[in-house]
């Protein structure tokens, strides 16, 4: 697997979800989000928050960095973390469990490749808990190896 020092020399882009007094997340829910600064609908799967890897040129998507704070954590059970290309394909990364007030890491993958065209955010799986976090601010950095 890759190491953080060298996903760290890739480029990369920032992600987040969470405003105001945080969101809380829905038992069985698929989220999307990606430009932080975008307008963000984020149980919706368009295109309004992603981002155009053209800005980075082509490249291999090597894994994601992720910052999760909540207000109350919520009990136990993996989320699962995707990066969705175009809206339409997936790029598994792994699992999440936000049963702390701050979790924290980074998860790296083989590598896919993504073209200058394509569009990338996060899609993001909830378990079905026995008490969801509430509360909660994301801040997920997608790691792309550039390849041209």
């Amino acid at each position: 697997m890759t190491n953080l020092a060298v996903l760290r020399s890739y480029a990369t882009l920032t992600c987040g979800y969470g405003v105001g007094a945080g969101q809380t997340l829905s038992n069985a829910t698929t989220y999307y989000f990606g430009d932080m600064y975008g307008v963000s609908n984020p149980t919706t799967a368009d295109d309004d928050t992603a981002f155009p890897t053209a800005t980075l040129k082509a490249g291999i998507v090597r894994g994601i960095s992720y910052f999760i704070r909540t207000t109350v954590a919520g009990t136990a059970g993996n989320v699962a973390v995707s990066v969705r290309v175009n809206n339409s394909t997936d790029i598994s990364i792994g699992n999440v469990v936000m049963n702390a007030g701050t979790v924290s890491g980074t998860l790296a993958i083989a590598g896919t490749a993504v073209a200058a065209a394509d569009k990338l955010k996060i899609k993001m799986v909830t378990p079905t808990w026995t008490t969801p976090p509430t509360g909660t601010f994301f801040r997920v950095w997608i790691w792309v190896e550039p390849t041209e």
